[in-house]
């Protein structure tokens, strides 16, 4: 596919995939009081409430605890009523979403609207709804909820150019080349194997990052050798290293599997965001159509694959220590293991 400018130059400007989208997006909706007004429509629409008339639109608005979202909608009094958080493939920071939400709850606002590529839409949503789940969010659609009275949902980059590129069509033809600009960009995004280096991609704190990934798995297999009452073993079994990641191999109440830090899985947009999988075989490490066909139950997302073997995903509590988190992986770990049993249990009566 042909790029678009702003895609061939995006590795030689400094700043992140999402600030490059956003500042296009809202030099876009300033330029024209049609697609400022079509842009609003849309996120009304997406969260089933009213924002009104003449919205201001500003890039990176810090506010009380450091966050910044990339985009925030003022309108003609100065009030903050809506805030945009865009998003490819990178994490949720640690105010999202709940210090957002915060934000617009204490400036009387309306909503919060994440914008991704369609393919992550799903998964997505459903970590922000879980991340809210305290505060009880009350579902007004299939993307949308209502958190302590302040709306949050989710549209796709594709729906927002879509949805431009109709009014500008009608209102602004001259638009029509800077959304074709943000259009390619985007497309790059969901499509390019390779993003550009940042210079903060080479701090030493990123090497001791890295690190953790391989000493997951090793502190997994570890707390099972401790944990008597589990039957573990890994004689003649060796750790992997490949270029996917790492592997740990350990029998495990009646069972074999292993814990992989695996990079295909995590990259993946349609599964579960983590890095840590696991693949539960019979022992002798050979997986039946048994296994495969209780794994079904579990959500698509769950169902990821590792080689020829169905994997599921373990996920690492926020805040844990190295212990913690062995620990808990275990119980994860276990739980699979239970939920085959139970089913092959069944089966034999």
């Amino acid at each position: 596919m042909e790029k678009s400018l702003l895609a061939h130059m995006y590795s030689r400007i400094r700043g992140s995939q999402e600030d490059i989208a956003t500042y296009s997006l809202e030099y876009i909706v300033s330029k024209s009081s049609e697609l400022n007004y079509a842009f609003t429509k849309l996120l009304e629409s997406t969260l089933n409430e009213t924002l009104g008339d003449g919205l201001h639109y500003n890039c990176q608005a810090s506010g009380k605890q450091k966050e910044r979202p990339n985009i925030s909608g003022v309108n003609n009094t100065g009030k903050e009523v809506v805030l945009c958080a865009a998003k490819f493939y990178s994490g949720l920071t640690e105010n999202q979403p709940l210090t957002y939400l915060e934000r617009l709850r204490a400036e009387g606002g309306v909503g919060l609207v994440y914008i991704c590529p369609a393919r992550r839409r799903r998964i997505l949503w459903n970590k922000l709804v879980e991340l809210c789940q305290k505060k009880a969010p009350v579902i007004i659609d299939e993307y949308c909820v209502a958190v302590d009275g302040v709306r949050m949902s989710i549209v796709t980059w594709s729906e927002v150019i879509e949805m431009l590129r109709l009014a500008a069509s009608a209102m602004a033809v001259e638009a029509l080349s800077d959304i074709d600009q943000l259009d390619g960009f985007c497309k790059m995004m969901d499509d390019s194997s390779f993003i550009p280096f940042t210079e903060e991609d080479f701090g030493i704190e990123n090497a001791r990052r890295e690190e953790r990934h391989y000493q997951v798995p090793d502190a997994v297999v570890s707390y099972m050798l401790a944990d008597k009452t589990l039957d573990a073993s890994v004689r003649g079994l060796r750790a992997t290293p490949n270029r996917q990641g790492y592997a740990r191999y350990v029998n495990l109440l009646g069972h074999s599997v292993s814990i992989n830090y695996d990079r295909p899985n995590w990259g993946n947009p349609t599964t579960e965001e983590t890095p840590f999988w696991a693949v539960i075989y019979e022992k002798g490490f050979k997986q039946p159509e048994t296994y495969r066909q209780i794994f079904r139950k579990y959500p698509v997302s769950y169902q990821g694959k590792l080689n020829d073997a169905a994997a599921l995903p373990v996920f690492v509590p926020v805040g844990a220590s190295l212990d913690e988190i062995a620990k808990d992986i275990t119980s994860q770990i276990v739980k699979y293991i239970n939920d085959i049993d139970a089913v092959l249990g069944k089966n034999k009566k």
